[in-house]
């Protein structure tokens, strides 16, 4: 009689016998914006930054942390990364990064040095958009003007105000079966023979920014449904609100004018915003409060119910209570109402 003995053989980082070579990797070039670097092999390449010149095991470095991380997809050859450090704190940090094969090979870690000054929060660039029919309307983010970016990025907060301007409150906002991952905050409204209603959302954009965002209309072609959003960047990634929104509303003719707020931490963003209704022979919005820039607006002009919606921004608080002022140049009539909302932003370091 024969006996077999059969021998199994397990190796973590690979099948015997198979690809147990690690990628060889080489860095060009770290900076607090961009990393070059080369590879011999193509693989998933995971950075983690942090404050630390000791290299790191490649199962460390993928499974994230530090004051940053994430992953990229690493072709075989040179490649650049765009790095968007913007919310991280005035220091010296290393970047580790690790490329892990198919065969599960990572390549050996060698920190690199980098210099990063902290910038305050900035603006990235707004958008907006109206509709009147379809039960949903999809706005893009991409094309921001005003700012330093066309696009939100890694790391980025998306703000959005949208509202809907009609013969009744109708609920506006996201639609969350098609958007998703937005933090709805505040919903005033104004109750006047032209209603409105208006609802604010905010996101830190992940590794794959949005690159749209679908409102709910009000279906209506004598209603105006309003979008517009502002892209902020060196904001707080886990607490982007330094305090908690305010809303207001107001009749007979009240031009958009958000509530006063308080800010707590140095540096904070101030955000105005609301949506005023109108009719007949509308006019835009052509001035944000006085101390605000970077006005974002639109208008929409409909057979009943004319609509305008508008967001500015106050830079670098420093102490005390900011009211803001009106919103001016939109033609408003004893019928007409508005809503409103302020929101301070806080700053990443």
């Amino acid at each position: 009689m024969r006996i077999g003995l059969g021998l199994y053989l397990y190796n973590s980082g690979g099948a015997v016998g198979g690809d147990t070579t690690a990628p060889n990797v080489s860095i060009t070039s770290v900076s607090d914006t961009t990393l070059s670097l080369s590879s011999d092999e193509a693989g998933t390449a995971y950075y983690l930054i942090n404050t630390s010149s000791a290299p790191l095991a490649g199962s460390v470095i993928e499974a994230g942390g530090g004051s940053m991380s994430g992953s990229f997809a690493a072709p075989s050859g040179a490649t650049n990364f765009d790095l968007y450090t913007a919310h991280l704190a005035t220091n010296t940090y290393y970047l580790h990064l690790t490329i892990k094969d198919a065969a599960g090979n990572y390549s050996a870690d060698v920190p690199q040095v980098f210099s990063h000054t902290y910038l305050g929060i900035q603006f990235v660039g707004g958008t907006a958009n109206s509709a009147t029919t379809g039960a949903n309307f999809a706005s893009s983010l991409t094309g921001l003007t005003g700012g330093i970016d066309t696009q939100p990025r890694p790391g980025d907060l998306v703000i959005v105000y949208t509202g809907i301007a009609a013969g009744a409150a109708i609920t506006c906002g996201i639609d969350t079966g098609v958007s998703t991952g937005w933090t709805s905050d505040l919903l005033p409204s104004a109750n006047d023979v032209r209603d409105c209603t208006l609802k604010n959302f905010y996101k830190i954009m992940g590794p794959t920014p949005d690159t749209s965002v679908t409102c709910i209309s009000a279906n209506n072609s004598s209603y105006s449904s309003m979008f517009a959003a502002i892209v902020l960047r060196g904001v707080h990634q886990t607490t982007p609100k330094d305090v908690n929104s305010v809303g207001t509303n107001g009749i007979n003719g009240a031009p958009i004018n958000s509530t006063a707020i308080t800010p707590v931490t140095a540096g904070a963003c101030i955000v105005s915003g609301g949506i005023n209704t109108g009719t007949g022979t509308p006019t835009a919005i052509t001035a944000a409060p006085a101390g605000f820039t970077n006005l974002v607006t639109t208008m929409r002009n409909t057979p009943s119910v004319d609509a305008n919606i508008a967001i500015a921004i106050q830079l670098g608080w420093t102490s005390g209570a900011v009211d803001p002022g009106d919103f001016t140049g939109a033609t408003l009539g004893v019928d007409d109402s508005m809503a409103a909302i302020s929101m301070a932003i806080k700053p990443a370091a």
